[in-house]
């Protein structure tokens, strides 16, 4: 039985590109999938792009054209957003282009595999770059909300999980979420938000969206105070991953911000007069610095506390922040061999970069030691009373020991 064809929205942003968004508009007008409301919001361009835009909708009834006053990338999102009638959301910049099966694919992963988000890989590309053909041999990664959020903050395929135009987003996401007006790096505000309220994700590892790096783009062009919005953006996330309890993403961002600060600063002033800004965000640095100076030094504190033989065989009970730190610890020092690593929460944790297993494994597991890497002494002494009543003997549990 066939699926009912659902409308998609294209939100395409325009602002200054007359000599590329004819070859975009063209991308999107010649989509597989041709249930589209294609929505060209002209954000105050000053040259001919509100014209091309104007004439592209007497071709083609499914263009709705927004002439708007110029507030920025973020405004033209929402701008689009707020007229959008489709099931599905798309961005795409009005330099990029697109996969002609960019919406077909990405629909029917969202729709086989009932995803609020669906998303694939992308090319940088020049004005003279050829277009690669479709990978035969597809991979598809599906995550719940917490481990895209992982994806997004803690691996090196983060900017894949970040940009917002190598998506399809079920339109009701956006509910209570938009892009916000006068910052750059608008996704580095958003997407996580978006991660959260999905309930499941698709990855495909499909070339789809054609990224053009072009100079005068906004992150081509030179350093400015405004380029430090990502500072703030990276701020705001960490306050949300504190109040969700996300340590591991938490500890990571923390890190990523200490070590953009001074980079961020340090290439500002190269350019630009020393200004408040940079002043607040270098006492920010050294705020954090004592954050993460404090962390080491517990973290060498749990180490110390660890008393097992070196070639001992350890399973872990937690994988939380503290565990994975520990897990990375004895894999270094070769403390030791891991034979396992169990925690309750094995399910959500399953997919990410660390082989978590369901706690019974360790009843099936030969080892010296159980180590509990989870920091709350009250849940540690939870944890020791199960273990010993699953008849693990008294001598081979040990906790790590955080010294406040």
């Amino acid at each position: 039985m066939n699926q009912t064809p659902l409308t998609v929205s294209v939100i395409v942003p325009i602002y200054k590109v007359e000599s590329y968004l004819q070859q975009c508009i063209d991308s999107i007008r010649t989509q597989s999938y041709s249930h589209l409301e294609i929505i060209l919001v002209d954000d105050g361009s000053p040259d001919n792009c509100g014209k091309i835009a104007d004439k592209n909708a007497q071709e083609d009834s499914r263009i709705i054209v927004i002439h708007k006053e110029n507030g920025g990338l973020s405004s033209a999102r929402n701008a689009g957003l707020n007229v959008a009638k489709g099931a599905y959301i798309s961005f795409i910049d009005s330099d990029d282009t697109i996969h002609p099966q960019f919406i077909e694919i990405l629909l029917h992963l969202c729709r086989q595999y009932d995803c609020d988000i669906s998303q694939c890989d992308y090319l940088t590309v020049a004005d003279y770059s050829v277009k690669l053909p479709l990978n035969p041999q597809q991979s598809l990664l599906i995550y719940n909300s917490r481990q895209a959020i992982y994806q997004l903050c803690c691996t090196r395929n983060a900017v894949r999980y970040v940009i917002a135009c190598n998506k399809l987003y079920r339109r009701e996401l956006f509910h209570g979420i938009s892009y916000p007006v006068g910052k750059i790096h608008e996704d580095e505000f958003t997407t996580y938000k978006l991660l959260w309220a999905a309930n499941k994700i698709i990855v495909t590892n499909q070339y789809l969206y054609y990224y053009l790096q072009r100079p005068t783009s906004i992150m081509g062009n030179p350093f400015s105070v405004k380029r430090l919005d990502v500072l703030e953006a990276y701020k705001e996330r960490l306050a949300f991953l504190k109040d969700k309890k996300l340590e591991p993403e938490y500890w990571s961002i923390l890190q990523i911000l200490y070590h953009r600060i001074q980079t961020d600063c340090t290439l500002l002033r190269e350019h630009v007069s020393d200004c408040e800004k940079i002043q607040f965000w270098m006492k920010e640095r050294e705020r954090i610095g004592k954050i993460l100076k404090k962390s080491e030094l517990l973290e060498n504190q749990m180490i110390k506390n660890c008393n097992f033989p070196p070639k001992s065989q350890i399973v872990l009970y937690g994988a939380g922040h503290w565990g994975r730190i520990i897990y990375n610890k004895i894999c270094e020092n070769q403390q030791g061999k891991i034979v396992g690593w169990v925690d309750n929460a094995w399910a959500n944790l399953s997919e990410m970069e660390y082989p978590i297993m369901p706690v019974d494994t360790l009843l099936r597991t030969k080892f010296d030691f159980v180590l509990i890497t989870i920091r709350e002494k009250l849940i540690q002494e939870e944890i020791r009373e199960n273990l010993l009543s699953w008849g693990i003997p008294k001598s081979k549990i040990i906790s790590i020991d955080v010294v406040e």
